[in-house]
């Protein structure tokens, strides 16, 4: 981080060694040390990762979402798959009744900007900030590489999952035939689950967390907390605006905060052998066991 005080210190000594040749030796030496980087304050922590493959990666999830997103209208279904009947359940019965705005739209466009922009801006923002108050910034890049990768992993998934739920937005559900005839059902009515702007904001927040908390920054759990407060407004926002149900914001959170932790703690944890994570991923085991009809996987770890 740049600091105009120690900066400005590192001028005036090689100034004083100008006008004063006797001691510049001295002064040089001081405006060395005065210039050079502060020392980490925290251990530093080294990641698992390569970037020959992490890079491409992550580009290749960036351009295969690109793509999907220009070309899912044509591939997918246009009928319900998870069809509600003429009442929804009563979980999200209740929580639409008591969080549906009269006006949705307000809502909506709340939504699109904390998923689409204070959410990650805040998140990455943080986790930079988090590295800059150790005195390792220089961590940053990879950080955000393997949150970018976590991110991306947990929008692919819930993109997936869409095609095959095909399930009615509430706002879409409420229509009667009449006025469904002026509705496109072509995918967007049909997206409902699970919901994808607080997964976004989970996934971007569990990813930075998990680097940040496996990095042993100072100013990790204020990661989790404020992208957790963000991740409950967009729930909030979306179920306000009539988009998504209370049970699609739940599947999203889970898939968003699962699969933006699994990434970086699996692929990505520390190579430090002191660290506690490292120390429980050496004490953590898979296994396979062949059975009649398939295969079991075990994983188990000691605590």
């Amino acid at each position: 981080m740049f600091d105009s005080k120690r900066t400005l210190r590192a001028g005036l000594a090689m100034l004083l060694a100008l006008a004063f040749p006797f001691s510049s030796e001295q002064a040089f030496a001081q405006a060395r040390s005065t210039a050079a980087p502060a020392e980490p304050l925290t251990p530093r922590v080294e990641l698992r990762h390569d970037l020959r493959v992490d890079v491409p990666v992550t580009i290749g999830l960036a351009g295969g979402l690109i793509t999907w997103t220009l070309l899912k209208n044509e591939v997918i279904g246009t009928e319900c798959t998870m069809c509600e009947p003429a009442k929804v359940n009563a979980l999200d019965d209740f929580f639409r009744t008591a969080l549906r705005r009269p006006d949705p739209e307000p809502a909506r466009v709340i939504s699109n900007v904390l998923s689409y922009g204070v959410g990650p801006a805040l998140t990455v923002g943080l986790g930079v900030v988090a590295a800059a108050a150790d005195h390792r910034l220089d961590e940053s890049p990879l950080d955000l590489l393997l949150v970018a990768q976590g991110t991306l992993a947990a929008v692919a998934v819930s993109e997936a999952i869409k095609p095959f739920a095909l399930r009615e937005r509430p706002d879409y559900h409420a229509l009667d035939a009449e006025q469904r005839r002026s509705v496109d059902v072509v995918s967007e009515p049909l997206l409902s689950f699970p919901s994808g702007h607080p997964m976004a904001v989970w996934a971007a927040t569990a990813s930075m967390g998990t680097v940040a908390s496996m990095r042993g920054y100072r100013l990790a759990p204020m990661i989790w907390i404020a992208g957790s407060l963000l991740g409950v407004a967009t729930g909030y926002a979306r179920i306000a605006a009539d988009r998504h149900y209370f049970t699609d914001v739940l599947a999203g959170a889970a898939i968003g905060y699962g699969v933006g932790f699994a990434v970086p703690y699996l692929f990505h944890g520390p190579v430090t052998a002191n660290s506690d994570v490292s120390r429980l991923l050496q004490r953590s085991r898979i296994a396979t066991t062949d059975v009649p009809g398939g295969r079991i996987v075990t994983v188990a770890t000691a605590f």
